[in-house]
């Protein structure tokens, strides 16, 4: 992390469970200067995670594409370890 940004966490699922084989939600925690830089970075650490889902969107558009993926609580600072069980979530670091 550089000096200024601070770390979010994201509770994300997918919009369309068709997405992703494995269907499991999974937590990102991704830093950035600003909030929307964090929500890029955590786009650019999803795709990452998921080869597959890249093929049909792109960071830009991943949170409001029909098989993209919705946040369903976002948090400042890492609270990954306080808020999901690790056996049932993916977990996702930038």
């Amino acid at each position: 992390m550089e000096q200024g940004e601070m770390a979010y966490t994201f509770v994300c699922d997918w919009r369309n469970y068709m997405t992703q084989i494995t269907d499991n939600k999974f937590v990102v925690v991704a830093d950035g200067i600003t909030y929307t830089e964090a929500v890029e970075n955590a786009a650019k650490a999803i795709l990452d995670f998921f080869p597959n889902v890249a093929e049909y969107t792109s960071p830009k558009n991943l949170w409001n594409h029909e098989r993209g993926v919705v946040r369903l609580a976002e948090f400042y600072g890492n609270q990954s370890g306080y808020l999901v069980d690790r056996d049932t979530y993916d977990y996702i670091r930038t």
